[in-house]
């Protein structure tokens, strides 16, 4: 005989052949573990709808409420039963065999019988790096917010340092480093290129392995140990080291930051103020001269010293005194105060509310015996008045040359013809590459031309290009900003005033201002000639990470670390005035100005590219975004395309001829490489993109096909691109 029980959820099989050899065999059941409806189940048991697990039907055989009984079921004269349900009604479930947003499903009732557990979001979520499949391609943590954008590896030195967020393990980023160590060793040439090649965080002679006879006696150079950017600053300065047994001694003579004392007009810790810090300087009562003018002019001609008064333990502004001003003539009084009257040559004196027309550039209009002015292309005269001090006011208005627009038929540039475009098919590119982070092309060729190097001691961020195409400035992770001569590569200075790594550079056409912007949320304003900074600028909160200057030379637009996009009038009458828009939900990275000065297109880590109104500030459009973030950004020289660069591989060009701007194409980069900065042709009939993985492709827009790729163009990321003009 034999006996089927179930006991338990175990089927137990009773054979007996004889009153002498009684077995019982037990064996687990067959049933699924999970399910999606009852149908997965035994007869006896039932799919959970939140776990999707087979259970016991009647967990609850007796009951006084609905509650007293498991999903799905009813209490119907105090046994659970299963639920009838009402058609379109819907309840919560779990997908068996998938987690986070991919297990998200629910239950329909139809014909009054519950569907089985069908997908409530098929798509998911954008892919984070958490241990789940949020997007439910069946990959987990495979392309995560953030994926290849830079960073910082931790217990890491020197270049090796730098790295990129490139996998994600155990629902965490990892940081790695893009540089590989190099070996340094005596008499070897990376000894002296101050670079920590081997990321030991010693550099050249701090290094050991480096220290050897590296001079000979007589032997000297300059040195400073101060910080970065306080040289020269204040009471610092530098010194000098002498050649010593073969290895260069302590610097003698420098000068280096000390507690900032009070009272004595001294800058000692180098900061650019001078008596700053002190707190309670002064006492009630106290009185003292003042005189801000150059030394040289305190009490001669007009000028004379004025008084401080002491006010809540501060000096007050300097009261009284009369500064420097420009010479009147005939007025008998020495108004520059250099110990001569009227000793001017009066060519700009002029009768107040007097007008005359003006133009300050070296071409483009050309004035006739009477003053007035012709003019050729888009170039043109501006008006000046006759100040309260009887000197002619700036002009305003005129707009001289700047670089030429290729197929705008405009004569941008005041030669005379229009859109004498000459391209010379040269290309600039910046890099990650701390041992050559500078290089120049031939596109035609394509081959390098030449490499900047003796300059920068770490990674480039970026490189710009004057609009005579004669220089180019560069800045970077070592905090300097450089200005090289293109043709021969001569580095004409290298200025040190930033104390944070520099992300974004650009040059006014008119090639009088330098900006760079930095990751301190500061941007510097340079003089090209002198290699000084003429201004400071407070930007955006946590790092300045892009920015710009439109054709016009008269808007300077920043994005960064704050999402914000601000808008600085250099015409402005308050140069601290900003515009700021908001839109964007994460860092920008990446700033255009269209070459007619008419939109803004902004783009970082949220992936939206954003077009804005210049002229009239506000957003226009909000375009359609790639997967992951946006690099980079560049109008063609018509203004007529948007090239958008993308982390996920791809640009996209929009046409900006339409309202909306509407996609023209979208190219790809091969082997999956992130795409980091984009660059057009000024013929816009070649779109240049640098790479992750240290290439430089050339995209004949035409065809939308590839026409070149410089393979391994550096060592390391490929991170900023402009032609020459």
């Amino acid at each position: 005989m034999i006996r089927r029980p179930f006991v338990y959820g175990t089927y137990c099989f009773l054979l007996v052949f004889s009153v002498l050899f009684p077995a019982c065999v037990c064996t687990p059941p067959t049933f699924r573990t999970t399910c999606s409806s009852d149908a997965d189940c035994p007869v006896s048991m039932r799919c959970d709808f939140t776990t999707a697990r087979c259970v016991t039907n009647k967990i609850n055989p007796t009951c006084t409420a609905n509650k007293d009984c498991p999903l799905g079921q009813s209490c119907i004269s105090g046994q659970c039963t299963i639920q009838s349900c009402a058609d379109n009604e819907t309840i919560a479930c779990v997908i068996g065999g998938q987690t986070g947003p991919c297990s998200v499903g629910q239950r329909t009732c139809r014909n009054a019988i519950w569907s089985g557990c069908e997908p409530k979001n098929a798509t998911g979520v954008p892919e984070t790096c958490n241990g789940l499949d949020d997007d439910c391609d069946g990959q987990v943590d495979e392309d995560f917010k953030g994926k290849f954008e830079a960073c910082e590896v931790p217990g890491k030195l020197g270049p090796c340092r730098l790295g990129v967020q490139s996998r994600c393990v155990a629902a965490k980023i990892l940081c790695e480093s893009t540089y590989n160590p190099i070996t340094e060793s005596i008499n070897s040439a990376n000894c002296n290129d101050g670079i920590d090649n081997d990321c030991n965080g010693l550099t050249d002679k701090d290094d050991p392995k480096c220290q050897t006879i590296t001079c000979k006696a007589g032997d000297t150079r300059p040195c400073y140990d101060g910080p970065v950017g306080t040289e020269g600053i204040g009471a610092c300065k530098g010194g000098i080291q002498s050649c010593i047994n073969g290895v260069f001694g302590p610097c003698q003579g420098q000068v280096l930051p000390t507690k900032e004392l009070c009272n004595n007009r001294i800058d000692e810790d180098c900061n650019g103020l001078a008596d700053d810090k002190c707190g309670q300087t002064c006492t009630a009562g106290q009185q003292r001269e003042c005189y801000s003018g150059p030394e040289s002019t305190r009490n001669v001609g007009i000028c004379k010293v004025g008084s401080q008064f002491c006010v809540n333990g501060e000096w007050s502004d300097c009261q009284g005194q009369v500064l420097p001003t420009k010479e009147i003539c005939e007025d008998k009084l020495d108004n520059d105060c250099n110990g001569k009257i009227d000793d001017c040559l009066n060519p700009n004196q002029c009768k107040l509310g007097e007008v005359r027309p003006c133009y300050t550039a070296a071409s483009g209009c050309k004035a006739d015996a009477a003053g007035q002015y012709t003019c050729q292309g888009a170039c043109k005269a501006g008006m000046q008045n006759c100040g309260p001090n009887l000197t002619w006011d700036p002009c305003k208005g005129e707009v001289g040359p700047s670089a030429e627009i290729c197929n705008d038929s405009i004569d941008n540039d005041c030669d005379g013809k229009v859109d004498g475009c000459v391209a010379r098919d040269e290309l600039l590119s910046a890099s990650w590459d701390s041992l050559s982070p500078i290089k120049r092309w031939d596109t035609k060729t394509p081959k390098e031309l030449r490499s900047y190097t003796g300059g920068h001691t770490d990674i480039v961020y970026s490189v710009r290009i004057s609009a005579d195409g004669k220089y180019i400035v560069t800045g970077g992770q070592d905090q300097r900003v450089i200005f090289w001569e293109v043709d021969t590569g001569k580095l004409l200075w290298s200025g040190t005033d930033h104390n944070a790594s520099i992300f974004s550079t650009a040059i006014d056409t008119k090639g009088q201002i330098i900006a760079s912007g930095a990751s301190d949320g500061k941007i510097f304003l340079w003089n090209p000639t002198t290699g000084k900074v003429d201004r400071r600028i407070n930007a955006n909160t946590g790092g300045v990470y892009a920015l710009a200057i439109d054709r016009t030379d008269r808007w300077l637009v920043s994005g960064g670390a704050d999402a914000k996009v601000q808008i600085r009038d250099f015409a402005a009458s308050n140069p601290n005035a900003v515009n700021t828009l908001s839109g964007h939900t994460l860092d920008i990275y990446a700033i255009a100005i269209d070459p007619k000065s008419r939109w803004i297109a902004s783009g970082g880590r949220d992936a939206k590219p954003m077009i804005w109104d210049l002229n009239n500030p506000k957003l226009l459009y909000t375009l359609a975004g790639p997967t992951l973030g946006i690099t980079s950004l560049a109008f063609s020289e018509d203004g007529n395309t948007l090239a958008v660069g993308s982390s996920d591989y791809t640009i996209t060009l929009w046409n900006m001829t339409t309202s909306p701007p509407t996609q023209r194409a979208k190219l790809t980069a091969p082997n999956s490489d992130p795409v980091y900065a984009v660059a057009f042709h000024p013929l816009g009939n070649i779109l240049a993109s640098g790479t992750y993985n240290s290439h430089i492709i050339l995209w004949n827009l035409t065809t939308q096909t590839i026409q070149s790729t410089l393979t391994n163009a550096h060592n390391g990321t490929v991170s900023s691109l402009i032609f020459r003009p």
